[in-house]
């Protein structure tokens, strides 16, 4: 039963602002719940895309090539001195340029005044160097670079190159070879080296030694008659051996 003054008709029509109503308070108590899940996504989001932009610099770091240039002396020499471009990376380096501040000094003759040239082209650029490609060049001697009176003003080398995902970070090198004073110059390797190669020596000189011992008896027993002869007696004639 309604109430005294309220008719059906009324009721009806506000059923449907009521239900609008308890829409609406229900999606407002919601929002802060809306909100916290929308800012998680977006973390998330950004999140996921940060991980792959890493993944993709990781990717271009390590499929870059890794291209150097140092002055120092011959490891097979010991007292040669050369400058070195090598590169170390998985892909081939191109367009490598390498500018030496002040130029290298002339001290070792026709060798060392080729340097010149070396230093034009390495100022103008190499094409490409493939990986695990080294280029070395004899410019000087250590002592002549260390002798009293000698030019011991420090080398700069700045080097730039270019490999399949663009330029590399730019690799600069200082070199002052005034600080090599009373380090070794010796070449790689030891005593021990040659004491391992002579016993390799004598190990297959032996096993020849064998081989040929071997040889010459199987040749020798080939020689002999397969079978004995009997004397005129009947008796077992031992057979003559050369």
């Amino acid at each position: 039963m309604l109430p005294t003054g309220v008719d059906l008709a009324t009721v009806t029509s506000l059923t449907p602002t009521v239900a609008a109503v308890v829409a609406a308070v229900a999606a407002i108590a919601s929002l802060p719940f809306t909100a916290r899940a929308a800012k998680a996504a977006k973390i998330q989001a950004e999140t996921a895309r940060q991980q792959a932009q890493l993944q993709m610099d990781l990717l271009r770091q390590s499929s870059q090539p890794t291209v150097w240039a140092d002055i120092r002396p011959d490891n097979r020499q010991g007292g040669l001195v050369v400058l070195i471009l090598k590169n170390e990376g998985p892909t081939v380096a191109k367009n490598i340029t390498v500018t030496i501040e002040p130029p290298l000094p002339n001290t070792f003759g026709p060798i060392s005044a080729s340097i010149r040239d070396t230093e034009a082209i390495l100022a103008s650029g190499l094409s490409s160097l493939a990986p695990g490609r080294a280029l070395e060049w004899s410019f000087a001697v250590s002592w002549d670079l260390l002798a009293e009176g000698a030019d011991l003003e420090r080398r700069t080398l700045t080097l730039d190159a270019e490999g399949p995902f663009g330029p590399i970070e730019q690799v600069v090198t200082h070199i002052n070879w005034s600080e090599w004073r009373h380090t070794a110059i010796a070449p790689e390797g030891t005593l021990d080296y040659v004491r391992k190669a002579v016993k390799d020596v004598a190990v297959e000189i032996e096993k020849t030694r064998r081989e040929m011992t071997a040889a010459r008896r199987q040749r020798q027993d080939e020689e002999l008659p397969t079978s004995r002869s009997r004397g005129p007696l009947g008796r077992l004639r031992a057979p003559r051996r050369p």
